[in-house]
């Protein structure tokens, strides 16, 4: 059974927690953070992504939202969960593609969509 953890990004940190998800939903807050077993961090709703219970080549685990290199493709894809297949899937960035995730394929994390996101908004 695979582990069920989040990842996600606080700004004013510039930092990635991982851990639990969590919601405080005070008046009209509505904020969502990351347990780390330390403290309870708050992280930005569209940086958030779960676990997928795969591991890249390098042995880093992947995310929804990653960005990964299929080595058989030599092609970019995004980790996205799809309803389709009912599964982790990989979407290319013209989303004419998506395909399930193949286990025994080598892939590699290269980034994730957020901090691409946030590389634009810096320019």
């Amino acid at each position: 059974m695979r582990e069920i953890k989040f990842r996600g990004y606080n700004k004013k940190r510039e930092k990635w927690y991982y851990g639990f998800l969590g919601k405080y939903n005070f008046l009209k807050e509505k904020d969502y953070y990351i347990d780390d077993e330390f403290c309870n961090n708050i992280v930005e709703e569209e940086s958030i992504g779960q676990f997928t219970g795969f591991i890249d080549k390098n042995c880093k685990e992947m995310y929804e939202g990653d960005i990964v290199i299929a080595f058989s493709r030599q092609q970019r894809y995004k980790i996205v969960w799809s309803e389709r297949h009912g599964a982790w899937s990989l979407e290319s960035f013209d989303a004419k593609v998506i395909m399930p995730y193949l286990e025994g394929e080598s892939y590699e994390v290269i980034g994730n969509i957020y901090e691409e996101k946030l590389k634009k908004e810096d320019k």
